[in-house]
This record gives structure tokens, C-alpha cells and sequence, in this order.
């Protein structure tokens, strides 16, 4: 028709049949043109057959030219189902692998300028240890280690925290190089990786909340009775109290005075030699409940694992490939240049270098 060429659609309207430089500017501006909007590429191809153009290759070109917008992949949804099967950490024992995080910077801070609080929970016995810092300076990070840690329960196998100033130093490094601990630390965009201590951090802040005054000033007054609280608890995962599974006895607790149980009232009872004999009883129980404790963990694991593993689509990246990654870090400055239509991913990097389990390193073509 008038030297043009024609489709014939489904419902019977001419479609005019478009070939190559009128395909590329097609799509361009039915994308991202004037009254485009960045949709989907089905999007794309329903929109331009209705506006009565065809081509055989129409949904593939429409599908790549959507795939290779450079706005669309800056702006796309965030992803949150995993990408590779949840790694549990495996062959624990009592002390031997502890995650260190810190809490802050809090305001109001403390009346004795307290901003902060590290805070370092046992793997296996779920034990936490917890102290108000004025500044998270590597040598306070140092010291706390060598005072909560290793002269309380002994040099650990591992250590796991973060990427922060404070924990990856030199100082922190020649310590655990003297001590024969491993450090590790967790991705900076992927802090679950420290999973054990960010949950204690938030069960610990929820404690603190609910009992520090309306002030606030004197929250580092409470810590002592929030680790209390948590201790004395029972864990999920282990279906004991840390306090049971390190001292293999559950701790008094002031009720137990004012209305004496059991175990208070036979107190007056027992001699000396039965008390002797019943504490014998319950650290001989001791390694059973530990053990008790880590079959019940296993358990936990594999039914947390199997929820998690359920929503995998999982997405594998090699040395050389161009990726986006999420913009996670954003400065204040720039969130309110550009608020809320900031990209959810910047970039792009090229990998240099894959250490498994879904994490990469990343370098700018720059």
C-alpha cells in the first residue's frame, strides 16, 4: 500500500512493517522518548503494536534494548530473594568462634560521653559480652578482646566481624597473628554474613530501650542487666540459656528469693556433702547439655537453611563481567541532592576476583 509494507494483525488492523534504522528509532522513542517511561520490554512491544508497527524480531528487540538501558538497570528493583544456598557455620565448640559488632553511634550520648557499645556473642553457647565505648578506636577494640575474651574464656579459633576502621587494622591483625586466631570479616554489603551478632546487637538495643529512663543518659548503667536478662533466656536455636550451657547450672534470679523455689529451699536442707554431690551431678550433666544444645542447633540450622534455600534464584557472576552494585552507601550530602529518586544501583564494576558463595571483588573501569 503506496509502496509501504504491511501486516495484517489478529484483530484484522494493517500494521506497517518496519525494517532497519526505523527499528532502533522505534523503540528508542516509544522507551525512553519524550512520552516513554522505561517500561518493561513486553511493555514496549505491546505499545508499539498498538501503535500500529510490526517487525518479526519485535519482542527480542524490544526484551535486549530494555536489558541494555542503562537508567532501567540503575533504577531497577532492589533484589531480595538469595542468589546462592545459606552457609551455616559448622564445627563449633564452647568459645571457640565469636562475632564482634558495635552498637552507635547512639545520641543522646551517656553522661560520662559514652557512644557506643561492642558488643561480642559466643556461636555456641549464644553467650554475649558487652561494654559502652567513648570512641571505637582500634586500641579500645584490642583491649576489650584481651579483657572479655581472652582472659575470660581463652584464646578463641575465630573471630568474625565486619569491615570497619576499628576491627580491620593493623593492631587487631598482630593480635590475633600472636594468638593463632583467625579473623574474618563479613562483607560490608552483606553484614548478615555476621548473622550472630547483629541479632544479639538487636535483641540487646530492644532490652535497653524498653528499660533505660526517659533521659537516656544513663543507658551504659543498664548493660550489666540487659546481658543479664539475655543470658538467663532461652535461645531459640539451643533450647537453653547461655548461662546453663557455660556454667552447666541455671542462674539465681531474685525472684527465686523472694518466693523461694525448689532449689533455694533444699539449700537450707542438703549438707554439705549432698550440695557437693548434686554440683558434681550438674557438671558431669554438663557436656550432655552441650551436646543437647548442638544437636538441637543442627536441627535449627537445616530448618532455617530449607526456608532460605526455598527462595533461591540463584545468579553466578565470573572474573571479567560488568556489574552493578547495590547503592547500599549513600552519602547525606547526596541523599538530599537527589532524595528518594537516588539509582538503587551504581556502577558499573568489573569483577577481579570471586571467592565463592556469592561474593565478588570489585573494581571501578576507572
Amino acid at each position: 500500500m503506496g509502496g509501504l509494507l504491511y501486516k495484517r494483525g489478529f484483530d484484522g488492523i494493517l500494521l506497517r512493517c518496519l525494517t532497519g534504522a526505523e527499528v532502533t528509532y522505534t523503540i528508542q522513542q516509544v522507551h525512553d522518548g519524550i512520552c516513554g517511561g522505561h517500561f518493561s520490554g513486553l511493555a514496549v512491544a505491546k505499545r508499539i503494536l498498538r501503535l500500529g508497527y510490526y517487525w518479526p524480531t519485535l519482542n527480542n528487540d524490544c526484551y535486549e534494548y530494555v536489558k541494555r538501558c542503562v537508567m532501567c538497570q540503575q533504577h531497577a528493583n532492589l533484589q531480595h530473594t538469595p542468589s546462592h544456598p545459606l552457609q551455616v557455620a559448622r564445627d563449633l565448640w564452647p568459645f571457640s568462634q565469636w562475632g564482634l559488632d558495635l552498637i552507635g553511634e547512639i545520641h543522646p550520648p551517656s553522661s560520662q560521653r559514652h557512644r557506643w557499645i561492642i558488643t561480642a556473642t559466643e556461636y555456641y553457647t549464644k553467650w554475649v559480652e558487652a561494654i559502652p565505648l567513648i570512641s571505637t578506636k582500634k586500641e579500645k577494640i584490642v583491649e576489650f578482646i584481651n579483657h572479655h575474651i581472652i582472659c575470660r574464656f581463652g584464646v578463641p579459633h575465630r573471630l568474625i566481624t565486619d569491615n570497619g576502621k576499628s576491627f580491620k587494622n593493623k593492631l587487631l591483625q598482630d593480635l590475633c597473628d600472636n594468638f593463632g586466631i583467625k579473623l574474618s570479616f563479613s562483607s560490608p554489603y552483606y553484614p548478615q554474613a555476621n548473622g550472630q551478632a547483629e541479632s544479639s546487637n538487636k535483641t540487646l538495643t530492644k532490652i535497653l530501650m524498653k528499660v533505660v529512663n526517659d533521659s537516656g543518659r544513663n543507658w551504659p548503667d543498664h548493660i550489666p542487666f540487659a546481658l543479664w536478662a539475655y543470658r538467663t533466656s532461652i535461645r531459640t536455636s539451643t533450647n537453653a540459656t547461655p548461662f546453663s550451657l557455660v556454667y552447666g547450672t541455671e542462674a539465681v534470679l531474685p525472684l527465686e528469693i523472694q518466693i523461694p523455689s525448689l532449689r533455694i529451699s533444699l539449700q537450707d536442707i542438703l549438707t554439705n556433702d549432698d550440695f557437693r554431690q548434686e554440683r558434681l551431678a550438674q557438671l558431669e550433666l554438663l557436656d550432655e547439655r552441650r551436646l543437647t544444645a548442638l544437636d538441637h542447633l543442627q536441627i535449627y540450622q537445616k530448618c532455617i537453611k530449607r526456608a532460605y534455600d526455598k527462595r533461591l534464584h540463584e545468579r553466578t557472576f565470573n572474573v571479567g563481567d560488568l556489574v552493578l552494585k547495590e547503592n547500599q552507601h549513600v552519602t547525606k550530602l547526596e541523599k538530599s541532592k537527589r532524595g528518594k529518586f537516588a539509582p538503587n544501583w551504581i556502577g558499573p564494576y568489573i569483577i577481579t576476583h570471586t571467592y565463592g558463595s556469592g561474593t565478588y571483588r570489585l573494581a571501578s573501569l576507572n
